[in-house]
């Protein structure tokens, strides 16, 4: 008998508690009693990168809990409304690192830049150095004395 699989039987009997005769029906009731499950959000459609999620496009599966990565998102809220980083297939696990917020400003954009205190405004016309989110703090060039 090779000693993996009896290592495993062995292990099986004292987690289980039952009384397996062999390593094959240690197998089976160790699957038959880690068959915990996990209803898991999906997407019912491909996402194309930069693409908004919404309501529509979620559905949920019932998954193997031993099959959800750990970087999945198991809330919908945490999916909605959020852009897809690359493109997602309907049917399978989101992970956290495949979705951010949603982009605003794109690198290269025509961009206003203001600079306020409480006794003046001043305002310039710019062109973004990257991509941000509404909100988020962003490089820009100004236009006209081309400084960063």
């Amino acid at each position: 008998m090779n000693w993996r699989i009896a290592l495993f039987a062995v292990a099986a009997l004292f987690l289980l508690g039952g009384q397996p005769t062999g390593p094959a029906e240690a197998r089976q009731q160790l699957a038959a009693n880690s068959g915990d499950t996990i209803k898991l959000p999906v997407l019912r459609r491909t996402i194309a990168r930069y693409e908004t999620i919404t309501e529509n496009d979620i559905a949920w599966t019932e998954t193997a809990l031993r099959r959800v990565p750990r970087a999945a998102l198991t809330d919908p809220a945490a999916l909605i409304g959020m852009a897809a980083r690359r493109r997602l297939n309907p049917g399978r696990a989101i992970l956290a690192r495949d979705v951010q917020i949603p982009l605003a400003i794109r690198k290269g954009d025509l961009v206003a830049i203001v600079y306020t205190t409480p006794f003046m405004t001043l305002t310039a016309r710019g062109r973004a150095l990257q991509d941000a989110a509404a909100g988020a703090p962003i490089r820009t060039l100004n236009a006209h004395s081309r400084a960063d």
